[in-house]
């Protein structure tokens, strides 16, 4: 079994790659062929003579776009990475300070798994009202406010290379129409939520429609209670 894990470090943030090194060389999957590919603007990084890194030449992106580039990052060294059985990216600051083992964290395919990502923590058991999800209708990432049930934090995600490699294509080409679509009319962005006239304690969406803070239940536009829950609006 061969594992990937992307890594991707450019200008300031070379700074974590030794621990992140260190850390998941010892704990992540002790035992198991692990190569990282370094995504880097650095001429040099540390553990650069180590077999199990390839470090791979990254001009560094500003704010937003290196986060919405990250797809197009990965994709650039498909070819290699479907040598992988296994992709895990994980962010430059992450440490692995406990052992990880396949169970833990390998998806599995008698369950029909073949991705793994982790929940937000602080938006664990959160109701659909309260996730921070996009809520501009015209993005592709868009979710309305009574819909979704988990909020993933992109910081660690992975899975089989062949699944892992078409979530990449899929996530980078909706980023890349979205972004063609704000050049072509880059007044068309809207506020991620449009309360706008929304009482006080409540939510709507693009809709106009209105939600319960309490439950996410859909209430009437001049209640002064929920229905389901019972709270006050």
């Amino acid at each position: 079994m061969r594992v990937g894990i992307l890594y991707i470090c450019t200008g300031a943030y070379t700074v974590f790659w030794p621990d992140f090194f260190q850390s998941f060389q010892q704990n992540f999957l002790p035992g198991v062929e692990k190569t990282y590919y370094v995504f880097t603007d650095a001429e040099h990084i540390d553990h650069d003579d180590d077999p199990a890194v390839r470090r791979i030449y990254q001009k560094a992106y500003d704010w937003p776009y290196s986060t919405l580039k990250r797809f197009a990052v990965f994709l650039s060294a498909e070819e290699e990475l479907r040598g992988c059985d296994y992709l895990y990216f994980a962010n430059a600051n992450l440490l692995c300070t406990q052992t990880i083992t396949p169970a833990d964290v390998l998806p599995r395919p008698e369950k029909g798994e073949d991705l793994v990502v982790a929940c937000h923590l602080s938006y664990w058991h959160k109701k659909p009202i309260f996730l921070p999800y996009d809520r501009n209708p015209r993005c592709r990432a868009y979710m309305p406010y009574n819909a979704g049930q988990i909020y993933v934090a992109g910081g660690f995600n992975g899975g089989t290379a062949q699944a892992f490699l078409w979530l990449c294509h899929t996530l980078n080409d909706r980023t890349e129409a979205d972004l063609a679509d704000v050049m072509a009319d880059p007044v068309q962005e809207e506020p991620e939520a449009s309360s706008a006239g929304a009482p006080a304690g409540t939510d709507a969406d693009a809709a106009g429609k209105k939600y319960c803070p309490q439950c996410g239940a859909e209430v009437a536009a001049d209640a002064l209670f929920c229905t389901k829950c019972g709270a006050q609006l």
